[in-house]
């Protein structure tokens, strides 16, 4: 026995899933960018925070003191950057 289904019947629900997949996975793409445009401003900002302090250090500018906010790894390397700035200029008006 045997049964016979238009074509356009059968195809019809593969073709609504292909195009759901291709929905979704569009979606997903979308949401992907916009998750790693905003990691691409979010994690170098602390980053770039030390760096204009620790440019004001080198350039000789010792009373330049960095706000800690942060009690991790940044704000350690932070603290770290505050207390050389204080011994350099220490170790200056020794000289």
């Amino acid at each position: 026995m045997a049964i016979a289904i238009p074509k356009s019947d059968f195809m019809k629900e593969i073709n609504t899933n292909t195009h759901q997949k291709i929905l979704l996975s569009l979606a997903a793409l979308g949401a992907a960018i916009f998750i790693d445009i905003l990691t691409f401003h979010w994690v170098p900002k602390p980053i770039l925070r030390l760096n204009y302090p620790a440019q004001n250090i080198t350039g000789g500018k010792l009373n330049s003191q960095i706000e800690i906010n942060r009690r991790h790894e940044l704000g350690e390397l932070e603290l770290s950057l505050n207390q050389m700035a204080t011994q350099l200029k220490e170790y200056f008006e020794n000289l």
